[in-house]
């Protein structure tokens, strides 16, 4: 079933011009419902209607991706350690429905390590998702004053202090330390160019804009509205114009 679903999105008539899209939406909300809704205009029941359709079709679509020879590189494999352990079982323990059990184990967990970011973060996503908006920052500035390696912590930070309105310093940071660690998430990118414009940043604003590895086209016309914006707010007119 999910390789039938992928087989839809990535080659399907009214999907496959937008699965990047999907992908990058998936990243950013964790929620492939969203993601089916902003990107399609769909529910998942009405994702999985047209899916048994699509299965159902005399003839199938496929794709040729060109191949060639390469090194791969193999990471060494390590054992998990036991904070993501710990926090991997309190997010399945929150999906079933047992969000007090999930807060309990990650609060004994943040008392056994309490350096680690990711349970911080942890805890912010649970308060988030239960719409605990002061203590979801709280547990996500502390998770930030221990530089988690996971970017979704800062991502969801700035994402939350958006929604409040406020903290555009703090939100710069935050976007900042996305786009550093996750370039191609161009949502990050788009909502710090927008910031950094508000703060008078235009220069740097253009700056980060401009290092984007690569602009889908249905990302472009976002990309040349936020780049004409930092030009206008730098006078050089010419170039806004051309944007």
């Amino acid at each position: 079933q999910s390789c039938l679903l992928f087989h839809m999105l990535m080659l399907g008539d009214g999907y496959a011009d937008k699965f990047s899209r999907f992908l990058e939406r998936i990243s950013a909300t964790g929620s492939s419902q969203a993601a089916f809704s902003e990107v399609y205009g769909k529910t998942a029941a009405e994702i999985e209607r047209q899916m048994t359709l699509y299965f159902r079709r005399q003839v199938q679509s496929g794709a040729a991706y060109p191949a060639g020879t390469a090194p791969l590189e193999i990471t060494e494999n390590r054992p998990a350690t036991a904070v993501e352990v710990g926090v991997t079982l309190a997010n399945l323990t929150a999906r079933l429905g047992k969000v007090g059990e999930a807060k309990s184990r990650l609060k004994e967990l943040a008392a056994q390590y309490p350096k680690s970011g990711e349970i911080e973060g942890a805890l912010g996503n649970l308060e988030m998702q239960n719409g605990d908006t002061d203590a979801a920052l709280a547990h996500y500035r502390s998770a930030l004053a221990l530089h988690p390696a996971d970017w979704m912590v800062y991502w969801n930070y700035a994402r939350l202090l958006d929604g409040e309105g406020g903290a555009l310093d703090a939100r710069v940071q935050a976007l900042e330390e996305v786009v550093r660690r996750n370039p191609g998430l161009m949502e990050a990118r788009f909502r710090l160019g927008d910031d950094l414009c508000v703060a008078g940043r235009f220069a740097d604003a253009l700056a980060r804009l401009k290092e984007a590895p690569k602009v889908e086209p249905e990302q472009a016309a976002s990309m040349f509205v936020e780049m004409a914006v930092a030009s206008n707010g730098l006078r050089q007119l010419d170039e806004a114009r051309r944007y």
